[in-house]
């Protein structure tokens, strides 16, 4: 008997295949956000390893420091795996990728977990090491693989699973690294088991998933084993020869690299270097998320509430509002990207960061001259967390996940591979500098510690709205075109008699755009 599809396109492999993938996006997050809490029983090991095996005994910035290597090791492992993550998904396919990556994040749960008993800090840099490895191939693996299974009309619906299971995994790790939970003394090694939890749940499930048509049609040249990976995702009997659906998608799929030979595929980095203009926006993009200040928040939320005079209890109950207001934004954010437009949630994003910072500097700043018996007022306490807050708000509406989508947006099919590569690189490198230099800034800046971000911050949004094209509504071509048209930025809206919608074959090629690396979805989390 013949299997119809539900209205909405929605089968139950799908659904299965879909929550496969968001489970190596919830890893990512996770590893955000654990290593905020447990500090003070992570830096104790610090102390206690480096006095029982090198017979030293740490200052406490010796050992901060240390802890920032701890932290910073997630944005190293990151940075390789961003390297790699293209030719992994090509080599092994984008489900074996992710399955052959489930692998390492258990091993790298592992290290970390048992870095206590073991008494062995080392254990615990390189299992960070390799947590960001893997998180970096979630990064690419994981929204390739959603866009290339996702039906036409649900494309972006299924694109954000992504972004949703790094905010969710964020809010979890925040919520159970409270000292009345997991964060205590004795149990934080528990977090970092529970990093493999996803790739565990992932190794029993994958196997059951398919390899995208995708992927088997154009790269492994297997039309039978597209078809049939079609005909179960979109729920159709093989033998019903009156749907013609499953024939119209193949040939839409095989439509995508017409007309491109080979050697033009080949030749993305060279024609990159030709495209300079898109380039540097999208650098800039990349920097403008990583500087922004959010990953000191994501990082070190809890010393820097405890900073502007909050007690510990309320630190962490303020970091876990961070990975709340995260998923909740991440949802607004969904229809806003096509009604508001990418342009304009991003600068608005970055002019809401600036005022937000520059507010927290100026509370933060106050309220410690201000202490009353050490301690800050209580008002300019709750004011100078609540302005951080709005930092993260102001960073899930538009600069958390538009640099990733705006790549893809705009380059070519030839070089938009080797554009990402470069966007993902920029990224992960920021966030390493943003996890190793805070340390310093805070000891040295003290409450003015947000000034640099503010100010580059600032600066980015001048920057991109000079330079920042708008992308909606507008086709790959046209804004690609705009880039090489003197004096036309790409921004600003488009008639109706020009903004053609893209392609089907854009589209696909566009959002599976090899949009390798961010936690956004991100590197970071993000």
């Amino acid at each position: 008997m013949t299997q119809r599809r539900s209205s909405s396109g929605v089968t139950a492999f799908l659904a299965f295949s879909c929550f496969s993938a968001f489970l190596g996006a919830v890893c990512f997050g996770w590893s955000t956000g654990v290593i905020n809490n447990p500090k003070a029983s992570i830096v104790r090991l610090i102390n206690e390893s480096t006095a029982a095996h090198y017979g030293v005994q740490l200052t406490a910035y010796t050992a901060d420091v240390l802890f920032s290597v701890v932290v910073s090791m997630f944005a190293v492992g990151g940075m390789i795996g961003a390297l790699v993550s293209g030719y992994w998904a090509e080599r092994l396919g984008r489900r074996n990728g992710m399955l052959v990556n489930s692998g390492v994040g258990v091993v790298a749960a592992l290290l970390m977990s048992v870095a206590k008993p073991a008494g062995s800090f080392e254990m615990l840099i390189i299992g960070r090491l390799l947590i960001g490895f893997c998180s970096a191939l979630y990064t690419g693996l994981v929204p390739i693989y959603l866009a290339e299974i996702a039906p036409r009309q649900l494309r972006g619906g299924i694109g954000v699973l992504k972004q949703l299971g790094v905010v969710t995994g964020l809010l979890l790790s925040q919520a159970l690294s409270i000292q009345q939970a997991l964060g205590g003394p004795q149990l934080w090694p528990i977090l970092f088991a529970i990093a493999g939890l996803p790739s565990v749940l992932q190794l029993a499930c994958l196997p059951a998933c398919l390899e995208t048509p995708r992927h088997l049609l154009l790269t492994r040249h297997d039309e039978a084993a597209a078809r049939s990976a079609l005909c179960q995702l979109r729920g159709v009997d093989k033998g019903d020869s009156e749907d013609k659906s499953i024939d119209e998608e193949l040939v839409e799929i095989r439509s995508e690299l017409d007309g491109q030979t080979g050697q033009e595929q080949r030749q993305g980095c060279s024609r990159l270097a030709a495209q300079w203009r898109p380039l540097i926006v999208g650098i800039v993009l990349h920097l403008s998320q990583q500087w922004s200040g959010i990953n000191v928040i994501f990082y070190y939320s809890a010393d820097l509430f405890q900073g502007v005079g909050a007690s510990e209890s309320a630190a962490q109950l303020a970091t876990i509002a961070v990975g709340a207001i995260m998923v909740v934004m991440t949802l607004v954010s969904v229809p806003l990207m096509d009604r508001a437009g990418r342009r304009t949630l991003h600068l608005a994003g970055l002019a809401g960061i600036t005022v937000a910072s520059a507010l927290f500097t100026v509370l933060f700043s106050v309220g410690q001259q201000q202490k009353v018996n050490g301690a800050v007022p209580a008002g300019l306490a709750g004011g100078s967390i609540a302005s951080a807050l709005l930092v993260v708000v102001f960073f899930a509406i538009g600069p958390g996940s538009i640099p990733w989508m705006m790549m893809s947006e705009m380059f070519p099919q030839d070089s938009r591979s080797a554009a990402n590569a470069v966007g993902v690189l920029v990224n992960w490198l920021a966030n390493f500098a943003v996890g190793m230099l805070f340390p310093v800034l805070l000891d040295g800046l003290g409450s003015l510690v947000f000034v640099p971000f503010t100010v580059l911050t600032a600066a980015f949004l001048a920057l991109l709205f000079l330079r920042m094209p708008e992308t909606k509504g507008r086709s790959i071509d046209q804004i690609v075109a705009s880039f090489s048209r003197h004096g036309d930025r790409g921004g600003g809206s488009v008639s109706p008699e020009i903004a053609e919608p893209a392609s089907e074959a854009t589209v696909i090629l566009g959002s599976t755009g090899l949009n390798s690396g961010r936690p956004g979805s991100g590197g970071s989390y993000t």
